[in-house]
């Protein structure tokens, strides 16, 4: 589904990813895991081309979409949960969602997925009409990751969510990402919390100053000693 060739990113003189090459395949949760500084929220942002690319090409469905704007990429149905959930939060639950499917013309099938989103976030539900504002960091992120489904998306991608959270909501959020995917969707992840990555992910790409260290299924990178001793505490 996700085909990424020699990405290179520049920030000035800075090369902050450095040649990167990776796929998804449909139907996968892949993770990007790696230190602070490593370039995974480099890598998303130049996939969905928020950020420009100083090389490299990226290939959607088979469609190179190396330099397609922003908005084309996500009606394609690469969509992106931002770092940091990125909400809006003067605004009602209902009207993030609905800004989740702003792209969308299909209304009928659009109001059939909202109903989906509540299926998976039934809290959101129950708070449909309260400002988003005022939940809980770990709402704030359902509604994030319910914002992007209503954009249709056919590959998600996920940056850090369950950054801020308290353990439990950690717990709850990497449980709902596993029940996204079971619903159909492909995932990428860029998470810093590795163990939790590696549990629900197929693959694992690991990141360390902007290139690729080390790849391979996430469950024999989960039992790397090396992987271990930099990535999951020993």
């Amino acid at each position: 589904m996700l085909n990424v060739e020699n990405l290179t990113v520049h920030y000035g003189a800075i090369r902050a990813v450095r040649g990167v090459s990776f796929e998804v395949k449909k139907g996968e949760i892949i993770t990007l895991i790696g230190s602070n500084g490593a370039g995974k929220t480099t890598t998303l942002h130049a996939l969905s081309n928020i950020i420009k690319k100083a090389g490299g090409r990226v290939f959607f469905d088979g469609q190179d979409i190396t330099n397609t704007p922003p908005e084309r990429i996500v009606k394609a149905g690469l969509v992106q949960v931002p770092e940091g959930r990125r909400i809006f939060a003067n605004l009602s639950v209902k009207d993030n969602l609905d800004m989740g499917a702003y792209t969308r013309r299909d209304r009928r099938k659009a109001s059939r997925d909202r109903e989906m989103v509540f299926g998976v976030f039934p809290r959101l539900k129950e708070r449909l009409h309260q400002s988003a504002g005022t939940l809980s960091g770990g709402e704030q992120q359902m509604l994030a990751i319910g914002r992007a489904l209503m954009a249709s998306p056919r590959l998600l991608l996920l940056d850090e969510p369950s950054l801020g959270l308290s353990p439990i909501l950690v717990d709850e959020i990497f449980t709902v990402v596993k029940r996204v995917s079971d619903s159909g969707a492909t995932i990428l992840l860029v998470e810093q919390n590795a163990f939790k990555a590696l549990d629900i992910a197929s693959r694992a790409y690991i990141l360390e100053t902007g290139a690729v260290l080390k790849s391979g299924p996430a469950a024999e990178l989960k039992n790397d000693e090396s992987v271990r001793a930099s990535y999951l505490g020993g």
